[in-house]
């Protein structure tokens, strides 16, 4: 699930307006490269270095914590991400700022594009290649991945904690009676959370373990998939 915050739809738009060849663009900045270090679009926004204003800027410190929330980096990850600057395009008319750079768990996409890129391939529910696909594309097209500056968008994965979950739970048009609800189901999911971390590491130091795993989802997809096609 994704927390949308107010704002998020006029600045992915303006970005699309401002930049020509922005492909898809994301309500976050994306600190992580998702093509692992394939990406092309930092070099092609220094192609057009004379219509844009370029420089790399430290992480915004909300925007990065807020990443790392939602993606349940490990400590080691956070350090790594930390130490990487976000590179930064303006356009000098507009004024109008995008970080390189895109995520997909939430993106807005050119209708033009978003028909090139079907149909995706599939080869395995849990296949970082099939992860990867729809930023692949885009960059083989030859088109941006960008993102807002600003955090306007927040993953919130299967559960609600933490800092956003005070903020949600403070909106004008949001339910009392259903956030005090959630907020004592917080405590729950808080729980849930740390048994998941401690899985996941597990997972990741074990290179076996983690086939297996991959394994029994993959059965266990083919088994609810044939069933629901039935």
């Amino acid at each position: 699930d994704v927390f949308f915050r107010k704002g998020w739809l006029q600045k992915s738009i303006e970005i699309f307006d401002s930049f020509d060849k922005a492909g898809i663009v994301s309500a976050q900045p994306a600190f992580f490269d998702s093509l692992r270090g394939e990406g092309r679009t930092a070099t092609r926004v220094r192609e057009y270095a004379s219509k844009l204003e370029i420089e790399e800027i430290p992480p915004p410190a909300k925007a990065f914590d807020e990443y790392c929330e939602g993606i349940g980096a490990s400590d080691d990850l956070v350090q790594r991400l930390a130490n990487h600057s976000l590179l930064m395009v303006t356009n000098s008319e507009t004024g109008v700022h995008a970080v390189v750079g895109a995520t997909h768990m939430q993106f807005m996409i050119r209708r033009q594009l978003a028909r090139q890129l079907v149909p995706l391939p599939v080869t395995g529910v849990l296949e970082p290649l099939d992860d990867r696909m729809i930023n692949r594309r885009v960059e083989a097209l030859e088109y941006w991945q960008l993102s807002t500056l600003e955090p306007l968008v927040f993953h919130l994965g299967n559960s609600l904690s933490g800092s956003i979950l005070s903020e949600i739970v403070s909106l004008p048009t949001y339910n009392k009676p259903i956030a005090r609800t959630i907020i004592t189901e917080s405590i729950g999911q808080r729980i849930s959370f740390r048994i998941k971390q401690f899985a996941r590491k597990a997972i990741r130091r074990h290179p076996v373990l983690k086939q297996y795993v991959g394994r029994i989802y993959n059965l266990l997809f083919d088994l609810l998939y044939e069933k629901s096609s039935n």
